[in-house]
């Protein structure tokens, strides 16, 4: 969202005059854990708020809370079925094994342990290649639209376990709203080579699925 982000477009939407969705709960899906936003964004009128990425059973909780009663299934089992006496997180698949350079389990968590959408989400991940934009923006001194691009790698590479490059671009759009340029600067071949190198690991693994 460059031109307006969350808090920004959700006041925009309360100022319509006749919106059908005056009453509608909005909950805040954000990357800032920072302690003290979640009182912060209450503050700003929104309903509740998730951290991103958002796991599916967090997602499906915090819609069961504000669904009306009436659209919600009777049955407690319904939203809280009981698992299997042998129900386990731990994946042992050949194709996941493979995957040993990531954080599986919390990639497999991200996506509802589903192995296949797992895989999905990492064909996605290897299309959205981002280096090309971040060169582009790193060329043109474009510091916003970097510190955008960064912030979307810290959050997808967070959600398929890349957790190593999540934290180096995290730390490289945190130096940017700091103004931290000769940070960015001396890092940005570094993540850029450590990037590139996680892409080749992916497409290696996925290629043979």
């Amino acid at each position: 969202m460059p031109e307006m982000d969350g808090v920004e477009t959700f006041h925009a939407m309360k100022q319509m005059e006749a919106s059908l969705n005056a009453d509608t709960p909005v909950i805040m899906l954000t990357a800032n854990a920072i302690a003290g936003m979640h009182e912060s964004y209450l503050q700003d009128g929104f309903s509740d708020y998730l951290s991103k990425p958002v796991q599916r059973s967090h997602l499906k909780e915090m819609i069961r809370k504000y669904l009306p009663k009436e659209y919600q299934a009777d049955s407690e089992k319904a939203h809280h079925p009981e698992k299997k006496e042998n129900e386990s997180t731990i994946f042992t698949s050949e194709k996941l094994g493979r995957l040993d350079f990531l954080d599986t389990q919390n990639g497999m968590m991200y996506c509802g342990d589903n192995e296949d959408f797992y895989f999905e989400m990492l064909k996605t991940y290897l299309e959205n290649d981002k280096t090309q934009i971040l060169k582009q923006c790193y060329a043109q001194q474009d510091w916003k639209q970097y510190g955008i691009h960064a912030h979307s790698l810290k959050s997808t590479s967070l959600s398929i376990g890349a957790d190593r490059l999540s934290k180096h671009a995290k730390e490289m759009e945190m130096a940017i709203k700091e103004g931290r340029l000769d940070f960015v600067q001396q890092e940005h071949d570094s993540l850029l080579k450590e990037y590139k190198e996680l892409l080749q690991k992916i497409e290696a693994v996925t290629n043979h699925t």
